[in-house]
């Protein structure tokens, strides 16, 4: 599903105003680190955390509803020589055929679904694309959606 919440110059303004917000950049690359196997960016837009894991030799594929976000993607890859496996596709309908061994959501990704359905739907879809064994980190900023912390991970999520 391709959404255009980040289209023309809204991409492009995104990408200049956080192209440089990298203070969560170590906290990613160190759970990326400890993974033995492949892992996915989920809400990986421009590429502010993929593009800096593909240039030390992790092993990252990503995933964005945004054509625009991933075409600038594209581009700063070419820039800097790296190829990237990206695929359009929203949380809540993801379907990649193949499985993860670290699935991470940094920044305000997770924020971009609109409600609790569409939360639970992507949580299954995270978990229906992990290893066995396989970890799911989401950095969550709460702002009045209480649903949020309510206890939606449960069942056998985690339980890998």
């Amino acid at each position: 599903m391709m959404d255009e919440s980040y289209s023309g110059l809204d991409a492009e303004f995104y990408d200049e105003l956080l192209e440089v917000e990298l203070s969560d950049y170590p906290f990613w690359k160190e759970l990326v680190q400890q993974t033995s196997g492949v892992s996915l960016e989920v809400g990986c837009g421009t590429g502010r955390i993929l593009i800096p894991l593909l240039q030390e030799g992790f092993v990252v594929d990503g995933m964005d509803r945004s054509q625009k976000m991933l075409g600038l993607l594209d581009k700063k890859a070419d820039a800097h020589g790296l190829s990237v496996n990206a695929s359009i596709q929203s949380m809540e309908s993801m379907n990649l055929g193949k499985t993860y061994a670290l699935i991470f959501i940094p920044g305000f990704s997770m924020q971009m679904v609109e409600d609790r359905s569409a939360f639970e739907y992507a949580l299954a879809r995270f978990n229906r694309h992990l290893e066995p064994r396989g970890n799911l980190a989401i950095s969550i900023f709460s702002l009045g959606r209480n649903w949020l912390t309510m206890g939606l991970v449960n069942g056998d999520c985690g339980k890998r």
